[in-house]
């Protein structure tokens, strides 16, 4: 299949001057727009013409290179054309692209110029290139010439170099000649019929091709680039706002986003804007429904074509445009049509040879547009531009695919698939060898496979396999960098994601933080602490950062987070930075593993001036423990480092420009191997002015009889009261220091004595300090052995240490590179950061114990599970959703991403969340719950409580339904279930999972749950309401109704309100519910044992015991009772973080409210059957009865099912399945009735702030 149309005509053309002969024809049109400035064409060309004169005068000629790495503006647009016009080719640089990647980039291409910004030269690394600041010297440059240079160029000459993904596991460089690219555009502009009056939207980066497909068939029509402002894929309302405002006529988008905006405009019934003509869609499959809702949206009006082709055939090479689509018998996807202008289609077989129509062959393609072939890449080149066996032409070659394609019967190519592991995943063509290659060299990873993973939307993404080495628990010795103030990227990981102490932070900030004036000195640049501190209710928060580039990071992060108005960042150092006022609260990471050995006491000290004089600090203080020790195995007799705690002895010994007997710490230390008591080395108390200099007296009794090494000093830090990191039970960031006084060891007895002073005395920097133990040994035996040690920061102590010359005897391998610790999705993403870019990302991580294979030893891909979320091997607990809009986003989130369970602090893009599904959780939450949120507001924290919170903060204190849509979707009619004496519904979740997508299910939430109105103590009031509120839904019957528990017995007062009103209940199901009794007696109300009660039912929903006692309640006040309970139940991650005393205060009045409605309800025989699931562990305990009482009070008998589980556990896995299965039957038999069947429902419409009831806590009784 061929489209040749004369070759010689095209080998004459260069893009730049087919550009000048526009500008001569259009001088004055604008050429390019960005934000509201606009060049014309006249005005882009002689900007151009200056660069390139420039450029020449820097030795720019045909076939040299030049780097651009620049953000998307119009001076990218001047350096595109003037790196063309001076004769050079371009290599994009994306800037934002990790530096690793950068780097393989650069010494590939060997670029001698580089185009960049001022505000990018940070991101670049090491290089040997001449960097031109298009904006800081531009004053230089526009003294050139803006005459068209001549460059005397041939065809063949390159025009640009595009780095695409590697199976090797490094990227290779595509070669585009000149007259492959102008081909293209003329081709290009000629099929989109491009004309002056269009506007067309340049979507891609130019590292992608597809950038140039936007660009140049424009300019070369003479009409107008529209680039897009932003970094970040607009959601599809902006997307829209952004057509209609710079009034678009021709978009070329990938297929993947342009699959989420027609879903939108499907759902949303939105209209097309009037000005677009053109929509090109490409880079990946094209869904065929897809394609049949755009034709139903757009009609004729707007045409649509289908682009197929890769950079090493200039972009484009097939082009389908259908009339009317509609699904073939032997068609499974939209086609990509037919070849451009001079390029040929071949489908071969094995052997070269051509296949029948409509048999699948591996597409071949030749022509104008191939590529010279692959950068410093010969052997590659040659394996996939082979020579033309169908030309007689020498030099004639065809480009190897892989794509496996076949000739449909209207004569259109049909992409089938690969016949190698290249995937295409949001139009990105990425070989998944080099992501495996990158995470095998990981030095935790034994073995992985990465597959792109389709879901059930069609939607692909990428899925990491992997295989961790054994886990290692060994002991290690490590120095103590921080003391050295040593930081890079994976300490500071180490810190940000040390979970016992961040809990430990959190715990204490939460208790003090909501309304006060706070400064966190030390912020770094992802202001952790700052940025909590104004989420949970912070006033005002000064974020100190000495550091100049991660002051800049977190400057700009702050401002990502829309939170510039709560957190001022300030750079320089803490003791001489000025605060406009007095703070409530200091907050700092400065601790080190003895606490004042990096040097806080002086800093802190200093931070007291900022306090008000009831201000506090956190950590408040810390306690730093020393006993004696002996040495386990092997460093008792050949101490040494790791590989990789060696690299960070390198990194010291380079900073202080020699060697001396660094401070030591051990990783995994046995507690066994304690042999003394415990005695205090250092107190600190940040609560008062503390003496960085002192001397302490310490007595210690050996407990074991054995041999001693030396001391262990471990930190015990005290954020607040009652919350102590003791950093001998975990492995954190602060590991156990060690002091090797007696090495090699002494023998000692139990109870033997040693007595000893403990100095610290300020170093050299007069900020850390130096440690000194002079003391003895007393033996029972009455002999006494003096010792006496010093732990220098910088100096080399007069006397050697056996120890030391032990362990530097040998040369330390110093080579490895540190990585996080712990294998788990968020490290295995941060690692993968740092040297892929973002479209190579794993969305998800399955973690396995091998990997499948098939009978000749390889890969067996198609025997891999299926992909589960990403959990970390140790994973922290999961969190089920705490109020109904973490239950509804937890919804939403399970059908963007199709996985289950989600916890509320899971990371969205750690679960396989992309820019694109970021697009449509947002259209989601749009649709579901009625708040518009920018993409901006996801990135930055990317959880559900994070996104709750921001729902909650923008609904305030708006009323809402008590109906919670847990899942309204569907077509059957909808159950409503209400809510049981806690007044929540979040314990329906997994059951409105279970009963199917199809079937719509509502809760019904108490009133006053949310703060707003009075609860009920009425069944009958309750009733009533909650029936208002359904017939918002579903107007009128048959009605399908539930509950569990107390929320039965409310469901069943609903039935009777319904059928005296003359309304049909098709089903009344009660879960595990007994009848109700009336009591006309005042309740007695025991706080204490009602508030126990609560703590047990609450922590039984999460699966967690919160351990109240009635004993100990009753020994505290009633305002102290709460908050007891409060705490417990924070620290089990049962209630929202911010949940204080009155949100427990009101739940308890919700549930004491319903218990007096349940006593004093007076229940009458319903006309109709009540089906009863109850509880199997129920029998002989509560009720004997079979039918829980409810045969007493209908006329026509009680269907009963009978579930495995107790009261609490039948609404949880696993029982639930078993519950919904058999729920399902009773609403199908339900709903054979014709009328039922054809009962249209409502969904609701969202509101301000949606529909479900807000509540910080969530009881399941």
């Amino acid at each position: 299949m061929a489209n040749n149309i004369g070759l010689s005509t095209f080998q004459l053309l260069y893009i730049h001057h087919l550009f000048e002969f526009q500008v001569e024809q259009t001088p004055d049109s604008i050429a390019v727009i960005f934000e509201g400035e606009s060049l014309t064409y006249r005005e882009l060309n002689h900007r151009a013409n200056k660069v390139a004169h420039y450029l020449i005068s820097l030795g720019v000629e045909p076939e040299v290179f030049v780097g651009i790495g620049v953000e998307c503006s119009l001076e990218m647009a001047i350096a595109l054309l003037g790196i063309l016009k001076a004769g050079g080719a371009y290599v994009p640089l994306d800037p934002t692209y990790p530096q690793q990647r950068l780097s393989l980039m650069l010494e590939d291409a060997q670029p001698p110029v580089l185009l960049t910004q001022k505000r990018w030269l940070e991101n670049l690394p090491p290089h040997e290139a001449k960097v031109v600041c298009l904006d800081a010297d531009w004053e230089e440059i526009a003294q050139y010439s803006e005459q068209n240079p001549d460059s005397g160029m041939t065809s063949d000459n390159l025009a640009y170099v595009i780095y695409t993904s590697g199976s090797t596991g490094q990227p290779k460089g595509v070669l585009i000649p000149h007259r492959g690219l102008a081909n293209h555009s003329v081709s290009i502009a000629k099929h989109y019929n491009l004309q002056t009056t269009d506007r067309v939207l340049q979507f891609a980066s130019i590292s992608f091709d597809v950038a140039a497909e936007e660009l140049f068939p424009t300019w070369l029509s003479g009409g107008t680039v529209i680039l897009r402002p932003g970094s970040v894929t607009p959601t599809v309302a902006e997307f829209q706002a952004l057509i209609e405002r710079e009034k678009l006529t021709v978009l070329n988008l990938p297929a993947s986003y342009w699959h989420e905006w027609v879903s939108a405009l499907s759902s949303s019934q939105a209209q097309l804007p009037s000005t677009l003509r053109l929509v090109v869609v490409g880079n990946e499959k094209v869904l065929p429904e897809r394609l049949m809702s755009w034709q139903k949206i757009a009609g004729n009006r707007v045409r649509w074509l289908n682009a197929y082709g890769l950079t090493e055939t200039t972009i484009t090479s097939t082009l389908y445009e259908p009339d009317i689509w509609k699904e073939l018998p032997d068609v499974n996807s939209v086609p990509i049509g037919c070849p451009i202008a001079n390029t040929q289609i071949y489908l071969l077989d094995e052997n070269k040879k051509p296949v029948p129509k409509g048999m699948t062959g591996e597409l071949y393609i030749g022509g104008l547009g191939l590529a010279r072939g692959y950068l410093n890449r010969p052997e590659l080149t040659g394996a996939r531009f082979i020579r033309n066996p169908f030309s007689d032409e020498a030099d004639s070659r065809l480009y190897k695919t892989g794509d496996l394609a076949r000739i449909g019967s209207d004569g259109n190519i049909e992409i089938l698939g690969r016949i190698d592991n290249q995937v295409k995943v949001r139009g990105f063509r990425i070989q998944t060898e080099e992501i495996e290659a990158t995470l095998n060299q990981h030095p935790l990873v034994q073995d992985s496979v990465v597959v792109a993973h389709e879901e059930k939307s069609g939607k692909q993404r990428l899925v990491a396999y992997v295989v961790p080495k054994p886990k290692n628990t060994q002991v290690e010795l490590w120095p103590c960098p921080g003391d050295y103030r040593v930081y890079d990227a994976i300490m500071y990981y180490a810190m940000t994601y040390d979970h016992v102490r961040n809990h430990s932070y959190e715990v204490a900030l939460k208790k003090v933080v909501k309304d006060k004036v706070v400064v966190d000195i030390g912020t770094g640049k992802d202001v952790v602490w700052a940025k909590f501190c104004a989420e949970h209710g912070a006033l005002k928060v000064y974020a100190i950062e000495m550091q100049l580039e991660a002051y800049e990071q977190a400057t700009s992060y702050v401002k990502s987070l829309g939170l510039s108005d709560k957190i001022s960042v300030i750079h320089g150092d803490a003791t001489q930075v000025q605060l406009p006022e007095k703070v409530d609260l200091c907050v700092s990471e400065l601790i080190g593993a003895i606490g004042n050995s990096e040097g806080a006491v002086s800093i802190l000290n200093d931070a007291r001036r900022f306090l008000k004089e009831d201000g506090m600090m956190i950590p408040q203080r810390c306690v730093t423990n020393i006993a004696a020790v002996y040495l386990p195995e092997p460093f008792a007799s050949q101490p040494h480092f790791s590989e990789l705690s060696g690299y960070y002895v390198q990194q010291i010994f380079n900073q202080l420009g020699r060697k001396i007997p660094l401070r030591v710490s051990f990783r995994n230390f046995p507690q066994s191997n304690i042999i003394s008591t415990v005695d205090v080395f250092e107190g600190l108390d940040f609560n008062q002015v503390s003496n960085p200099e002192y001397d302490r007296q310490i007595s210690l009794t050996i407990t074991q009889s054995g041999k001693i090494d030396g001391f262990l000093l471990w930190l015990n830090l005290h954020t607040v009261e009652n919350e102590v990191i003791d950093s001998l039970a975990y492995v954190g960031n602060w590991l156990p220091v060690y002091f090797p006084v007696f090495y090699p060891g002494i023998e000692v007895a139990a109870g033997d004595k040693i007595e000893a002073v403990c100095s610290a005395q300020l170093s050299e920097d007069q900020l850390s300090p130096d440690y000194h133990i002079r003391g003895y040994l007393l033996k029972q035996s009455g002999e006494r052995l003096e010792f006496e040690y010093d732990s220098f920061l910088y100096k080399t102590p007069s006397k050697s240490n056996l120890f030391y010359d032990s362990l530097f005897a040998q040369e330390v391998v110093l080579n490895e590179q540190p990585t996080p610790g712990e294998l788990c999705d968020k490290s295995l993403g941060a690692y993968l950061k740092e040297r892929l870019p973002a479209y190579m990302l794993p969305g998800g991580f399955t973690f396995l114990e091998s990997l499948p294979l098939n009978p000749n030893g390889k890969v067996d891909r198609k025997a891999l599970p299926t992909p589960r979320d990403s959990r970390c091997i140790e994973p922290t607990a999961f969190i089920a959703p705490r109020d109904t809009w973490e239950l509804q986003l937890t919804h939403i989130w399970e059908n963007v991403l199709g996985i289950h369970p989600i916890s509320v602090k899971d990371d969205f893009f750690n679960l396989g969340g992309d820019s694109l599904s970021a697009v449509r959780l947002m259209l989601e939450i749009e649709q579901h719950l009625g708040q518009k949120l920018s993409l901006a507001m996801l990135f930055p924290s990317s959880t559900i409580e994070h996104l709750a919170s921001i729902l909650r903060q923008a609904t305030g204190s708006r009323l809402s339904s008590p109906l919670v849509p847990i899942q309204p979707g569907g077509t059957k009619p909808p159950f409503f279930c209400v809510h049981p004496i806690g007044g929540n519904v979040l314990c329906y979740m997994d059951l409105a999972r279970h009963l199917g997508e199809d079937q719509p299910f509502y809760g019904l939430q108490a009133s006053g749950i949310d703060g707003q109105g009075e609860p009920n103590s009425r069944i009958e009031d309750m009733a009533s309401y909650y029936i208002e509120a359904i017939r918002e839904i579903q107007p009128q019957g048959p009605y399908l109704l539930g509950g569990w528990s107390f929320g039965g017995v409310v469901a069943f007062e609903m039935a009777q309100q319904l059928h005296s009103s003359g309304e049909q209940v098709a089903l009344l199901a009660l879960i595990d519910s007994s009848a109700p009794h009336h009591n006309s007696q005042a309740m007695e109300v025991d706080t204490a044992a009602t508030l126990a009660w609560f703590a047990e039912d609450l922590g039984s929903y999460f699966g967690k015991e919160l351990d109240v006692s009635v004993s100990t309640l009753q020994s505290l006040a009633p305002d102290e009772q709460l908050s007891y309970v409060l705490e417990r139940a924070r620290a089990a991650n049962v209630v929202l973080p911010d949940a204080g005393v009155v949100e427990i205060r009101r739940l308890l009045e919700v549930v004491l409210a319903n218990r007096q409605a349940e006593r004093s309800y007076t229940p009458v025989v319903y006309p109709n059957q009540i089906t009863v699931f109850r509880a199997e562990e129920s029998f002989g305990l509560e009720n004997s009865d079979p039918a829980m009482g409810w045969n007493q009070l209908t006329d026509t008998g009680v269907e009963i099912h009978t579930i495995s589980g107790n009261h609490y556990t039948i609404v949880k896995e696993p029982h639930v399945r078993v519950l919904a299965e058999r729920l399902r039957n009773s609403l199908e038999q339900a709903q054979s009735d014709r009328s039922l069947i054809q009962f249209p429902h409502t969904r609701p419409r969202a509101t301000g702030s949606g529909i479900a009831a807000r509540s910080s806590c969530s009881p399941s009784i």
